[in-house]
């Protein structure tokens, strides 16, 4: 009963796929004109893509991002800060042109705006109301200037359409894009008088002469609060912090800013160098790089994929079809990605390259079948029994490519987990595009004819040739099988064990060739300050003034001094202490920088009652105003994810150690993103292989019906990339946002190979009835040249991305290329040895005859 009930599905099965057959053949306009109208569609909605540059792979929900708005919301200068910094050319910076070109600088980044000429008539598009129309107007009397930032809030709170809302949300932005300049021209400054705190500006004019210059060193050289941050130790460098109210998120504006600052660097008639740096820079950088390589790698491996295409097929036809078929599963994943308001990122940017590879898979092996069937059948015979035969197999390749993709979304890093869903959409629109308009354009297009004509035999040309390599390849393993065999199993052992050394790690600025602008800069900046990376450690008390009490300022004095002692990665501390020891030292004349020996709760309230009633703003970067939340803000020379993971793992030990109870503690900032995106990253490792080694034997053994076959299916995919580790581990390169995704695309691609030797090798095995060796060798003789033409179909195609000047990507193409080679090797090569090995029909499940692949020729 139930052996009927399979029958009858099955039987249904095959009739709808006949009845499809049949439709895609006599129908072809239908089907076309189904796929320009979806076109369409997904065109229009890509055309609405937005670009994200933002360095936090996690979503608003994390915990640490959370954390991070806490601290914003607490303290001031806490929003994206880049640095620049002014080299002196002579001794020190205490002259007329190098100050002068600092005050300068400084008022420009203060006064810099993004408005564009056609802001005015946008305005007033959004106004549908008389209000809005008379508060449009105001604004407009004399130009959108900083002063109608309030009237433009006000504007942003009447009721705008969605649209309208982001539009003028945008224009504020742009407006008022700094919302602080800190320099030596444009900082208070701590001084005593007659036993009275004195709060007031470092510099009020400059004045050239050596008096003045004298004095200004020496009031910096006496403020320990300068050092490391707005100065160097040699004095002969100065910073400008410039805080921007531009969101990490919002790319065109950060890229607009970053621009507009190196065009006002650029353009100072100085002869000290200037350098620019800084995570929000890091992140510009980044959109340009994506960008860039988005308008060169495209046409590239479109190029590279036609070339490889004509070698194959020797025919324009199986050059113009699968590209196409590739480009517009491109356009129907970017454009569904748009729908979903998924932006493009630095993961996401390598998308079109690696649909573009992966979209002319399933059209390489059909358009081989076809050219063959076109040998002993008409064009319609040859369309038709190639989509029957192939059906099968090109759905179960596409679902397991997906289910590859889908481990990436088992993960907290939200920028890995949108890559997986839009990767996932694009296999299956390549499926879909592969079954619908490929025999519809072979049915419109191709001659009808029948026979070995001049196009099918030089196509054949290659395809023979590699066949011929395929078999004494397999001739050779047949006659060493032993050997080779024990090769093997050393080979893996030695990998396996190389493989375990592999370093997971994550580093940005490191991630751009060292003679771009950004390196530089960066590496001078570290050189002269305390760093250009940032690190928040918050501490929280339930009660107000908990940061008057000695215990806690003690110990938050403590925890500076063991970070800055124990670390050399950090450069630079700034706490509420670090006030209390200046306001000390210039309300008592001490020599020494430090905490009285003596001191009380009463004298640290006295002291920031003082420093506020002298309108010092300073400290609010450190502490609130209730005394109940206060920060340690750090500094240091790198942002690789494992020393700041080393750095905040330690020093959380030392913290519980010696910080009061009542009080709790939180890190932040870039540094510990960058840890927080170290762990996220091998999580989604460990997630990506286990899913992927358990769904992909699972589909293996589906699609096969043997137990046996999917074990063997998987252990190519398994070899490869424990290879690849290998080669990763004894070259020194790790693992990190970017490495971290082959896992997913070995076990999503790679077992391709495997299903479709598996579907030729069980037709001919079990419905033909084959020996062991015959089957084998008609299998390889079946599929192997498509599997190894598709090889480096994708290999030529994610090697492009390894031109690009960003490593993450480089790396990605790179390793992706040599794994897609890599693992149609081993397909071709370990599995029948592996056959020849283990295969009895006692160890197949029952069902076995009914193979996924029950064709018949």
């Amino acid at each position: 009963m139930k052996g009927n009930s399979v029958q009858s599905s099955e039987s249904l099965g095959a009739r709808l796929l006949d009845r499809y057959v049949s439709f895609s053949v006599n129908k072809p306009w239908i089907l076309l004109l189904f796929t320009l109208l979806t076109t369409a569609f997904f065109g229009f909605k890509l055309s609405e893509l937005k670009v994200d540059s933002t360095p936090y792979f996690m979503d608003g929900d994390h915990p640490e991002r959370r954390e991070e708005a806490v601290v914003r919301s607490l303290f001031t200068s806490t929003k994206e800060q880049a640095f620049v910094l002014v080299v002196a050319q002579g001794q020190d910076i205490y002259n007329l042109n190098t100050l002068t070109t600092i005050d300068k600088l400084s008022h420009a980044f203060e006064n810099l705006s993004l408005l564009q000429d056609d802001d005015a008539a946008h305005l007033e598009s959004v106004a549908t109301t008389e209000a809005q129309q008379k508060q449009v107007a105001r604004i407009l009397e004399n130009g959108i200037q900083v002063s109608d930032l309030v009237s433009l809030q006000q504007l942003l709170d009447s009721g705008l359409s969605e649209k309208s809302h982001k539009l003028v949300e945008d224009l504020i932005i742009r407006v008022k894009p700094v919302h602080k300049v800190r320099s030596l021209t444009q900082i208070e400054n701590l001084q005593g008088d007659a036993g009275s705190l004195d709060v007031g500006p470092l510099v009020d004019d400059i004045a050239n002469n050596a008096e003045f210059f004298q004095g200004l060193k020496r009031k910096v050289a006496e403020n320990t609060l300068y050092h490391h941050i707005l100065v160097s130790d040699d004095h002969r460098a100065a910073n400008i912090q410039i805080e921007f109210n531009v969101p990490d998120y919002d790319s065109p504006n950060l890229v607009k800013a970053h621009q507009a600052v190196l065009d006002i660097i650029d353009a100072q008639d100085t002869r000290d160098a200037i350098h620019f740096g800084g995570t929000p820079v890091v992140n510009a950088e980044i959109v340009h790089v994506l960008e860039r390589d988005n308008g060169i790698f495209f046409p590239l491996v479109i190029l590279i994929i036609a070339f490889i295409l004509y070698i194959s097929f020797r025919r324009f036809q199986g050059i113009w079809i699968p590209l196409l078929i590739a480009i517009l599963s491109v356009v129907w994943a970017m454009g569904f990605m748009s729908m979903l308001g998924i932006k493009q990122n630095v993961v996401t940017t390598a998308l079109p390259v690696f649909l573009i590879s992966i979209a002319v898979c399933d059209s390489i092996h059909y358009l081989s079948m076809y050219y063959q069937k076109l040998k002993q059948h008409d064009k319609q015979s040859a369309i038709q029994e190639s989509l029957k035969k192939l059906f099968s197999a090109l759905f179960l390749t596409s679902l397991t490519t997906m289910i590859g993709f889908y481990s990436l979304t088992i993960t907290e890093l939200v920028l890995v987990k949108e890559f997986g869903i839009v990767m996932i959409a694009g296999v299956f629109f390549a499926f879909v595009l592969t079954i619908v308009l490929l025999p519809a354009l072979l049915q419109l297009t191709e001659k009808s004819q029948q026979g070995n004509n001049h196009n099918t035999a030089k196509s054949s040309l290659i395809a023979d040739a590699i066949t011929a390599l395929i078999q004494r390849i397999n001739h050779f393993s047949q006659q060493k099988h032993s050997l080779l065999l024990v090769c093997v199993l050393v080979f893996s052992a030695l990998v396996g064990y190389l493989s375990s050394q592999i370093r997971f790690d994550q580093h940005n600025t490191s991630s751009f060739d060292k003679d771009t602008r950004l390196r530089i800069d960066d590496a001078v900046l570290n050189q002269h300050l305390g760093g250009t990376s940032p690190l928040n450690i918050s501490f929280h008390a339930s009660t107000q003034g908990a940061f008057t009490q000695v215990d806690v300022i003690r110990a938050l004095d403590k925890i500076e001094q063991h970070l800055l002692e124990q670390y050399p990665t950090l450069g630079y501390a700034s706490s509420p202490v670090d006030y209390l020891k200046r306001i000390h030292q210039v309300l008592t004349e001490a020599p020494e920088y430090a905490l009285p020996r003596n001191l009380s709760s009463d004298q640290i309230a006295q002291y920031y009652l003082l420093y506020e009633t002298s309108n010092g703003q300073e400290i609010r970067n450190v502490l609130d105003d209730t005394y109940s939340h206060a920060r340690i803000a750090l500094l240091g020379h790198t942002d690789q994810a494992s020393e700041w993971k080393k750095i905040i793992r330690e020093s959380d030990a030392y913290i519980k150690s010696v910080l009061p109870a009542g009080i709790s503690y939180h890190f932040s900032g870039v540094g510990n993103i960058q840890k927080a995106n170290l762990d996220e990253v091998i999580s989604s490792q460990m997630n990506s292989l286990v899913v992927g080694v358990i769904f992909i034997f699972a589909a293996m053994v589906l699609a096969t019906r043997s137990l046996l076959l999917g074990f063997i299916g998987v252990i190519p995919l398994a070899l490869t990339l424990v290879s690849l580790f290998a080669f990763m581990a004894v070259m020194d390169i790790h693992l990190d946002i970017g490495t971290g995704l082959i896992a997913a695309l070995v076990f999503g691609i790679g077992v391709d190979y495997s299903i479709h030797f598996f579907t030729q090798f069980k037709n001919h095995y079990h419905t033909q009835g084959k020996d062991l060796e015959t089957a084998i060798s008609d299998a390889l003789t079946d599929m192997g040249a498509p599997v190894v033409i598709n090889s480096l179909s994708l290999a030529a195609g994610f090697l492009v991305l390894s031109l690009s000047s960003y490593s993450p990507l480089a790396y990605l193409g790179m390793f992706v290329a040599g794994a897609m080679v890599l693992c149609a090797v081993w397909v071709l090569f370990l599995v029948p040895m592996l056959l020849r090995t283990f295969w009895t029909s006692k160890l197949e499940i029952p069902s076995a005859q009914a193979a996924v692949a029950d064709v018949k020729d």
